[in-house]
């Protein structure tokens, strides 16, 4: 037999059924109504994929344990995210990080040794691991069809799906094709496809295929990750020539020196100019050079970091604390530019990912009060993850609102808050409770096209803000 009941595959294969069949009911039709459609439902589903993946840890590994807690806090908020709020932006950047990250953490967590240093050769297995599923299709196949004819005899299994395959090949693939070209055999074929029509609802038999689909997916994936991880050893690092590091990094080191001197009354201005073509360039445009300038120093340091004499490692040093003082030069123009302009979703991020530099740049200046060597790139994703996470179940879109409608009042302020109908209906409430002031007296078709979006959402879609709105209407 290819599984029993006892092995752990053949409990991913039934989750993997159960994972399909929720997410054919609760969270199809998606692609009609965006990233608006997940609330409730999308938490509960990744709730149970975080159940479902725990079915790949071994008893001597256990999913939910306290070596796993650094990690999987994050998730469980991530988690979270989908009941609290309807922020857009987070939305659609989970679609491509929450995959990134869940493969990244899930290699790093079935680790025999979690103490290697993560290098290429680390993510080497990363990437490897995140295309084996292809690899464990067939198997996939096989074990469902073990276990839907478990009682039968192989020929029996055998002739069944072949015959379900021949028929969604047939239906999906070859008649379409055939019919575009002979409309003869199309005018032949249809009263067939009719007949099959009235007895199956097209919709029904859509949704059995899609649910195949991914629970042979899903099941591919978590099969492929039964086996753990192994990372080939990290060659040693080699030294960087001392000559060569100490004039880059000395040279580097004056030209910041020299650009925060003469530069000081720009760097640390105090007001904005009126013309808003000239705060771009001051502000908008200085921010991000000076946040790349950032990056390139971070990349530097990790370069050099322990690998030459004391001398230039001291001069690390130096240049690691002026290029602290390059991002809060970019802290200070973003918190000016928001001052003058208020937030917006590029604003608000802009300045998150300032403060996720800051963060780095003070641990980075840390380490040189320390003897033992930390792996910078481990602390890196690690702190990507929980600020990504924090910021997922922070109510964004409030404080955008609530923090511009403040500085709006101020006196040379030259904020237009009807910018900010590309908001969601998190701010609902809190607008439609305050339309009658002139601040929202041109929100009317706003208010209007959210309220039909709240009212056409299932209970399932909701989410936790949603639901207060409702209440307290």
């Amino acid at each position: 037999m290819f599984f029993t009941f006892k092995d752990r595959a053949n409990s991913i294969l039934i989750w993997s059924v159960f994972l399909a069949l929720y997410w054919v009911v609760f969270l199809w039709g998606f692609w009609e109504k965006g990233v608006f459609a997940f609330g409730f439902n999308a938490t509960f589903f990744l709730a149970l994929f975080l159940i479902f993946l725990g079915k790949i840890f071994p008893n001597q590994n256990k999913f939910w344990s306290r070596k796993h807690v650094a990690w999987l806090v994050p998730f469980v908020l991530l988690v979270i995210s989908y009941s609290l709020y309807n922020t857009p932006f987070i939305r659609m950047t989970n679609v491509l990080v929450l995959p990134v990250l869940g493969v990244i953490f899930i290699t790093y967590a079935l680790l025999e040794n979690r103490g290697i240093v993560w290098g290429l050769e680390f993510f080497k297995t990363v990437f490897a691991r995140s295309f084996s599923w292809i690899g464990s299709l067939g198997k996939s196949l096989r074990g469902y069809t073990f276990l839907l004819g478990r009682n039968s005899s192989s020929i029996t299994r055998r002739v069944f799906f072949g015959v379900v395959f021949l028929v969604i090949i047939v239906a999906t693939l070859i008649v379409p094709l055939l019919s575009k070209v002979d409309p003869e055999f199309a005018y032949l074929i249809d009263p067939l496809f009719d007949f099959v029509r009235n007895i199956i609802e097209t919709e029904t038999a859509v949704r059995v295929l899609v649910g195949a689909i991914i629970a042979v997916l899903s099941a591919s994936v978590a099969l492929s990750w039964l086996e753990r991880p192994v990372v080939s050893e990290e060659k040693k690092d080699t030294n960087v020539d001392s000559i060569i590091a100490g004039i880059v990094i000395a040279g580097i080191f004056f030209v910041y020196v020299l650009f925060l001197a003469v530069q000081i009354k720009r760097l640390w201005v105090s007001e904005l100019p009126i013309d808003f073509s000239e705060t771009e360039i001051l502000v908008k445009s200085g921010f991000w050079q000076l946040f790349i300038l950032s990056v390139v120093n971070a990349l530097i340091f990790f370069a050099t970091y322990l690998k030459t004499n004391n001398l230039v490692h001291r001069l690390l040093g130096a240049f690691t604390v002026a290029s602290l003082f390059l991002v809060m030069s970019a802290a200070w123009r973003m918190f000016l530019y928001v001052v003058f302009y208020g937030f917006s979703y590029e604003k608000f991020f802009a300045s998150y990912t300032v403060l996720f530099s800051i963060i780095l740049f003070v641990w980075l200046l840390v380490l040189f009060f320390q003897s033992k060597k930390r792996d910078i790139i481990k602390f890196i994703v690690f702190l990507f993850l929980w600020m990504y996470s924090i910021v997922a179940i922070f109510p964004v879109e409030q404080f955008i609102m609530r923090a511009n409608v403040a500085l709006s009042y101020q006196k040379d302020s030259r904020i237009e808050l009807y910018e900010l109908t590309m908001l969601s209906s998190d701010v609902l409430g809190y607008v439609e409770k305050r339309q009658n002031e002139y601040i929202f007296s041109d929100w009317d078709k706003w208010i209007k096209e959210k309220k039909e979006q709240v009212a056409k959402k299932a209970w399932y879609e909701s989410t936790i803000i949603d639901v207060f709105y409702k209440i307290k209407k």
